[in-house]
C-alpha cells in the first residue's frame, strides 16, 4: 500500500542570499484517504559508524529527540509534545538509533491524514544547530586521524497503525 512519501529536509534554506537555518525534520504525506494510520521508523544500518575501510568508531551512538509536530488536526504546541492519536519511542530523552527499528512517529487509525511534520529540534532564527540530533563518542582516543566516518540511517514508512 502506498502511504505517501517521507521527506527529510536540509538544515538551511537560501532566501535572497541570506541563509535561514531550520531544525532537521521528517514529513509524512498520507493521501490515501480514510486515515488508517502509519508508522515511520529509523535505524542505523548495522548500528555502526565506520570509515570507508570498515573501521568502526567504538562506543559511538547516534541519538535523536523529537521537537514539534505540525499537521492536520494537531493543535499548535507551546512546547514539544506527542499529540493525541500519535505515538513515538523518541520522546523526552535522546534515543539511540542502532541496528533495530525505532518508532520515530506513528499515527493511530483515525489520525495522520494529510501532511504530518515532526522536527528534531527547535526552529530558532539565531541558531545554526540543534541539540536533538547528537553523535556521542565514548572514547575519542579511538578516532583515526584523517579518516571520515559515516553511518547510514534507513527510514521505513509502513501502513501499519501505531
Amino acid at each position: 500500500t502506498n502511504v505517501g512519501k517521507v521527506d527529510l529536509k536540509a538544515k538551511s534554506l537560501q532566501e535572497k542570499n541570506t541563509a535561514k537555518y531550520i531544525a532537521p525534520f521528517a514529513k509524512v504525506a498520507d493521501d490515501r484517504g480514510g486515515a488508517i494510520g502509519w508508522k515511520l521508523t529509523a535505524k542505523l544500518t548495522d548500528g555502526k559508524i565506520k570509515t570507508i575501510e570498515g573501521n568502526e568508531l567504538p562506543g559511538a551512538e547516534l541519538k535523536v529527540q523529537l521537537g514539534r509536530f505540525l499537521g492536520k488536526d494537531i493543535p499548535v504546541q507551546s512546547v514539544p509534545a506527542i499529540p493525541a492519536n500519535f505515538n513515538s519511542d523518541v520522546t523526552d530523552n535522546l534515543t539511540v538509533l542502532n541496528g533495530a527499528d525505532v518508532n520515530i512517529v506513528s499515527a493511530n487509525a483515525g489520525a495522520g491524514q494529510g501532511e504530518t511534520v515532526v522536527s528534531f529540534g527547535e526552529r530558532l532564527e539565531d541558531e545554526k544547530e540543534t541539540d536533538r540530533v547528537q553523535l556521542a563518542i565514548a572514547d575519542t582516543n579511538q578516532i583515526l586521524a584523517g579518516k571520515k566516518y559515516t553511518g547510514k540511517i534507513v527510514w521505513t514508512l509502513n501502513d501499519t497503525p501505531a
